[in-house]
């Protein structure tokens, strides 16, 4: 034990301080010793709070119906999963599909019946629903509400009247994180969340089971981009990790790694250690399991089911994968923006930018002459080719950023949108890649960060355009694809937007031919996954209501009706009032709440209602 001591103390006494420590050329890049002798943040296994799993729930968290469950596992037995086996599958199962019908769309259910009308999502907490639950459930409404046009109302009998349905969810306390798919149409529908999982992005997770989410990893593609250890899955669970066929999920959106829908690498594991899921390239391990936010495919798939952009009467040309979004301007991916998704968000470092020239160097701040990069450094650039690129090759002349040996790249990385600007990329750290890199598009999106601790020498890399009447520049090794099908890579502007297959009848669909683009002089909203930490809670969040965000839509709406009588007596109740939609989808408020009998109760007042809280079962 002194030995330890005497250890400690003279690490400490050759360490710079905390923050910002500057580690020489050579020093090791893995800091973990470091971060355990100093108490400090420590990267492990991503594993989301929500796959510690409700006993019952399928794939750990999800409720599905009797209905829902015999249609997977029925379409399961169709398609002759033979290597699964029926032995795996739950007991009380089976029998024959039918149902709503209906096919599951990308990664989320596709028939109109199990999407929320008005693409409105009536909600209750039970009384006893800590506020602590309340805030983070609000946090995750409010980031679904402000990124789609998705609204989540409180339940009530005004809304009931507007709805024409009573169906609504009930937010209670659990043994663990757990949510039905979709509208289920039986009145009351449960999400449960616990302590351990009461955390944005689990929240956010269960939110996307409310709209209509399944688990990424179920896609039919999903062998081509992870791979199922089966000999790591704990005895009892391997149906947990059915691959949903072509006929119940179509893929049109690529597969999303990153997605905050897709679980980590230790799902089931039969040790909690050992992989149970595993990417093709061990590059793309960074991001899997990820719980700050939903990605922009997960956005853009909720976009695409509620056919948000089904008003506009112009579509603007959105490059580089952005897609016209509900206030119809571009959506642009992470780190994109701009009128058309052509600009790049400002860096935070004396670094970043659009590069247009066919060749060039790229570096982290400062490199070189034994310097190194700042800590909370985030740079961000966007390698621009001309339209007749091939593809985009990358060389590292040298490369030097802190690594860890459980969970490499969890705190500073280089990261290299090799499968478009839309979906995560290759996240490289401590020597960084083997081999150089080839991008086949003509739009190449990197993106440097480091955390607030420990830095090194950082990088540089050399940048060639090749374009198709050129031959491909030599690389160290090949293409450096690790499998990445060529499709995925952005390589001409969006075609104009398809009519949206999703669309309930009493949606007007796109039209079929986009509309010539009007310029504006402002720069619409950019898509951002944020860290959980830049949410925040302000007054308007504190209640039981999420803010809204709208527009002026002009006539489109009636008057508003009579404010409702007070929910309660005393300790604060809640009038509403609403007004209709005379289009097909108005973008402008068309219900609100406001507080009422805020007094305290006293012994005359017991007895009071609870129209606007759940009573206890």
């Amino acid at each position: 034990m002194s030995f330890l001591l005497i250890a400690f103390v003279c690490l400490l006494l050759h360490l710079p301080p905390a923050h910002s420590v500057h580690i020489k050329h050579s020093a090791r890049l893995d800091t973990r010793l470091w971060r355990t002798l100093l108490g400090q943040r420590l990267a492990g296994y991503r594993k989301p709070a929500e796959e510690a799993g409700v006993e019952g729930a399928f794939e750990s968290d999800m409720r599905l119906t009797s209905q829902q469950m015999t249609d997977i596992l029925h379409q399961q037995q169709q398609n002759q999963q033979a290597s699964l086996g029926a032995s795996l599958l739950p007991a009380g199962v089976g029998g024959e599909g039918g149902g709503r019908g209906g096919r599951l769309k990308r990664k989320a259910v596709a028939h109109h019946s199990y999407l929320w009308p008005s693409r409105t999502v009536p909600y209750v907490f039970q009384h006893d629903f800590p506020e602590p639950y309340r805030e983070t459930v609000l946090e995750a409404m409010q980031f679904w509400q402000r990124s789609t046009c998705v609204k989540f109302v409180p339940f009530s009998q005004s809304i009931t009247e507007y709805l024409r349905h009573a169906d609504y969810v009930l937010f209670r306390v659990g043994e663990g994180c757990q949510s039905s798919i979709g509208r289920v149409g039986l009145g009351e529908q449960t999400t449960e969340i616990a302590s351990h999982c009461n955390e944005f992005g689990s929240v956010a997770h269960e939110l996307g089971h409310i709209l209509g989410f399944y688990h990424e990893q179920s896609r039919p593609d999903r062998d081509n981009h992870v791979t199922i250890l089966r000999e790591n899955i704990r005895s009892g669970r391997q149906h947990n990790f059915l691959k949903y066929s072509t006929s119940e999920i179509v893929t049109e959106e690529p597969y999303d790694i990153g997605s905050v829908m897709h679980y980590g690498p230790t799902y089931f594991s039969r040790d909690g250690g050992s992989r149970t899921i595993d990417t093709q390239d061990e590059s793309y391990r960074a991001v899997m399991g990820q719980r700050n936010a939903p990605s922009f495919i997960d956005v853009k798939t909720a976009n695409d089911m509620y056919t948000c952009n089904a008003q506009c009467d112009v579509w603007p040309e959105c490059d580089n994968m952005g897609y016209v979004g509900p206030d119809c301007t571009c959506m642009c991916p992470t780190g994109l923006g701009g009128y058309d998704c052509t600009e790049v968000k400002s860096s935070t470092g004396d670094c970043g930018g659009v590069l247009k020239s066919t060749s060039g160097t790229i570096e982290s701040p400062g490199y070189g002459n034994g310097n190194v990069y700042d800590s909370n450094i985030d740079c961000l650039w966007l390698i621009q080719g001309p339209f007749d690129t091939r593809s985009i090759s990358l060389k590292m002349d040298g490369f030097e950023l802190e690594d860890d040996t459980i969970q490499p790249c969890a705190f500073d990385w280089l990261e290299v949108r090799s499968l478009g600007p839309h979906l995560n990329g290759q996240r490289f750290c401590g020597e960084g890649p083997s081999d150089g890199v080839v991008y086949h598009g003509n739009t190449l999106v990197i993106h440097f960060h480091s955390d607030d601790s420990y830095t090194f020498s950082g990088f540089r890399l050399h940048y060639d355009v090749t374009k198709t009447s050129q031959s491909q520049p030599a690389m160290a090794h090949d293409d450096g694809l690790h499998g990445l099908d060529s499709h995925y890579a952005y390589t001409v502007p969006q075609s104009p937007a398809p009519e949206a297959k999703t669309a309930s009848p009493e949606y007007h669909s796109p039209p079929q031919e986009a509309k010539a683009a009007q310029h504006t002089t402002e720069d619409p909203p950019q898509y951002h996954v944020p860290e959980a930490a830049d949410f925040t809670t302000d007054a308007a969040a504190s209640s039981d209501q999420v803010p809204s965000y709208s527009v002026e839509t002009g006539g489109s709406l009636t008057h508003w009706t009579e404010w409702s009588p007070c929910s309660r007596l005393c300790d604060g109740g809640q009038r509403s009032r609403i007004r209709a939609c005379r289009v097909a989808y108005c973008y402008d408020n068309q219900f609100e709440e406001r507080p009422c009998n805020t007094h305290p109760c006293d012994v005359t007042d017991l007895g009071s209602g609870y129209d606007y809280y759940s009573e206890e079962e």
